[in-house]
């Protein structure tokens, strides 16, 4: 999932300066202490015993299959995959509680052609920005330096992203490859454990997945909502990407992760000091497998596994003729699609043959990898540690299990920590008393002057500003929006239409069928024209759709999912330009007629300027992105094109060649079967009830 920021990442390499990184080293550092996530005390945790509530007894791990689903209301949660709105009561009362005078004001990144812009970033990295640098240790020394590799040669940190997989595909074969296969896989090699970072909306949408995950031993961490380079969002956008996905793993799973690790290690000391102050330490790698960029991946690598298995097969030779002896290693691995999957199957019996293999957490010593004192993990040093680390008497057993009715599951207050538990009364009544309340009037206040300023503009009392560069960038994104959203309709109907008529042709051969019994048998020709058309209807149902939904529907509706989010942010770039527009009128009103307070005109000045860098910034970053999102569309759809040809063709070439079959049942003679079918007509009107009465 990071093909996006190669090439970027080199240029930075080549051009920085060593002895600027390496000077980080000689950083003093007093770690800022961090408290257990109050936000999430009152989340309901898990119900009927879906997950166990201490690290699970080796004899209860075994190969099976998944319950049945497991039920999570997602209206409460964001769309899933897009990013999280900052303004929902939840993610403002986090940000109220973040000292944020702890949080750098580095600059936030701008996407270009997909991958954060490092161009015009310092080369002598004063943000430890990973993907301008491959930094990992802060120049701030209130954090810690990030996880990225096993201490001691030998070690494996055995580790997976973007899970839970879930296939979205009507192919048998391809959801064969969806969890649990690959947690069953890992059951079956020694019950080996790993270090899972799980993507929020991946949690809600496949839970049980998840919770089995959990259920056999595997450490998990979070993995951010939906994807996003951290870099390149507001603090209030990190806060809402980390909210939510913590929010999902403590209702599906029942427990709050101490780690966090950024989509494409895009993390710089801003998003470092937020994931810190919100409970999260940040883990990155020392090696890429690259098997983000294989073929079939979602993003759409171009890579041959051959290459992706030289790399294996070099960490492996250097480990077996000892020339790997420095630290163990944190190698990139992903749990996304088949070619992940498939790949990570192959080489995890040989990484078990040369190195020790084990999660993160144990090859660092870490037993406590959530803020809930039911879990200890195996370490090194102790594979049976206490479950409190002050108490070092304390049993490896849960504290207690709730037992409570309502929202009080298990695993949930009684499992928390004795700060999330002291806190959750405040917490819950500063949501009800204060954020919710106000937050309603703040929006609504805000809703009210926009809707003053609309009406003023139409009236002409309050200019309007305009800008013909994105009025004209929006206009042909709207037209591209049109014509997908008329396509999606177009290709549904070509589907439907294509099953209706071999459908009708089914009813067709199921009538004339009935034209005969015992006394007048079908013929040869009859009979095996049913046959023919049974078939091309059975071929309709399963291959034709499901290949069709796959190969074209599936991609259109994916294309599609993107313009919502676009036209989210040209709703509030509209909203921002009714601010400035609103301010710059105070601003004109101030000048014509002074107001007697002299500070009054000073300060609406820097109102309109913080609203116009607000309104540009947004209109900047839509007049650069919506041309590009526009001219993808080819590059996007010739693919989809591709495939609706050849599907179109293969059942054509189908069809033709199971019809063409019963060619030698009837005479190719046209005049002939004329000729038939005037003698039956002949022989008819020579009937008295024909007319001759």
């Amino acid at each position: 999932m990071r093909f996006l920021l190669t090439w970027s990442v080199f240029i930075a390499l080549v051009a920085l300066d060593p002895g600027n990184v390496l000077a980080v080293d000689d950083i003093q550092r007093d770690i800022l202490p961090q408290t257990s996530p109050a936000w999430l005390a009152n989340i309901p945790t898990p119900t009927d015993n879906a997950v166990i509530t201490q690290y699970p007894n080796e004899n209860s791990i075994q190969v099976k299959q998944l319950p049945g689903p497991y039920k999570i209301d997602l209206d409460k949660y964001p769309k899933q995959l897009q990013m999280p709105p900052t303004d929902s009561p939840e993610v403002q009362e986090v940000i109220k509680q973040l000292d944020w005078s702890k949080v750098p004001k580095a600059e936030q990144r701008t996407i270009k052609v997909w991958a954060v812009d490092i161009s015009e970033y310092p080369k002598t990295d004063p943000d430890c920005w990973w993907s301008a640098s491959t930094c990992k240790k802060p120049k701030l020394s209130y954090l810690p330096e990030d996880i990225y590799t096993c201490p001691q040669a030998g070690h494996w940190g055995l580790n997976y992203d973007d899970g839970p997989l879930k296939i979205y595909s009507f192919d048998p074969e391809q959801k064969a490859w969806e969890e649990p296969r690959f947690y069953n896989f890992l059951v079956e090699n020694n019950k080996q454990k790993a270090t899972l970072f799980f993507i929020g909306s991946n949690v809600v949408a496949f839970p049980e997945a998840a919770q089995r995950a959990l259920n056999d031993g595997h450490t998990i961490c979070a993995h951010t909502w939906s994807h996003k380079q951290m870099t390149s969002l507001t603090n209030e956008e990190i806060v809402a990407e980390f909210y939510w996905t913590s929010r999902a793993i403590k209702e599906v799973l029942g427990v709050t992760p101490k780690c966090w690790r950024p989509p494409y290690g895009d993390v710089d000391d801003r998003v470092r000091a937020i994931a810190w102050l919100m409970g999260m330490r940040t883990i990155v790698w020392d090696q890429d497998s690259n098997d983000w960029n294989l073929y079939g991946t979602p993003a759409r690598g171009s890579v041959p596994p051959e290459e992706i298995d030289g790399h294996f097969t070099e960490w492996i030779a250097k480990r077996v003729n000892n020339l790997d002896t420095e630290h163990g290693h944190i190698t990139l691995q992903h749990e996304n699609s088949n070619s992940t999957v498939s790949m990570s199957e192959r080489w995890l019996p040989k990484l078990q043959e040369a190195f020790e293999v084990m999660p993160i957490h144990k090859c660092i010593n870490e037993p406590y990898p959530y803020w809930e004192q039911s879990w200890a993990y195996p370490t090194l040093d102790n594979p049976n540690p206490p479950l409190s680390q002050e108490d070092p008497s304390s049993p490896q057993v849960p504290k207690s299990v709730s037992g409570g009715s309502g929202d009080s599951h298990v695993g949930g207050a009684g499992s928390s920590s004795p700060s999330t538990q002291a806190s959750s009364k405040s917490f819950a009544d500063s949501i009800i008393n204060n954020n919710t309340l106000g937050f309603t009037i703040s929006g609504f206040k805000k809703g009210l002057n926009r809707a003053g300023t609309t009406i003023m503009q139409r009236t002409g009392a309050v200019d309007r500003t305009t800008d013909s560069e994105f009025e004209e960038e929006f206009e042909r994104f709207k037209s591209l929006e049109k014509k997908s959203d008329k396509l999606t309709k177009q290709a549904k109907g070509y589907i439907d239409s294509l099953r209706g008529m071999t459908a009708a042709q089914l009813r067709m051969s199921q009538t004339i069928g009935q034209f005969y019994d015992d006394t007048i048998i079908m013929g040869p020709g009859g009979q095996e024209y049913k046959k023919v058309i049974e078939r091309l209807d059975e071929d309709a149902k399963t291959d034709m759709d499901k290949a069709f939904r796959t190969t074209v529907l599936e991609p259109l509706a994916r294309f599609c999912s993107y313009f919502p989010q676009v036209n989210d942010a040209v709703k509030r770039r509209q909203k921002k330009l009714l601010d400035y527009d609103s301010h710059r009128s105070k601003v004109r009103k101030l000048v014509d007629k002074p107001s007697e307070d002299p500070q009054r005109l000073p300060r609406a000045e820097q109102e309109a300027n913080m609203a116009r860098e607000m309104y540009e910034n947004l209109n900047t970053i839509l007049i650069e992105d919506l041309p590009k999102f526009v001219e993808l569309r080819v590059a996007y759809c010739d693919p989809i094109f591709e495939a609706l040809v050849k599907s179109q063709l293969r059942f054509c070439q189908n069809s033709y060649e199971e019809l063409e079959g019963l060619r030698h049942h009837f005479p190719p003679e046209s005049e002939h079967a004329d000729r038939r079918v005037d003698d039956v007509l002949q022989q008819m009107r020579e009937l008295s009830i024909c007319g001759n009465f």
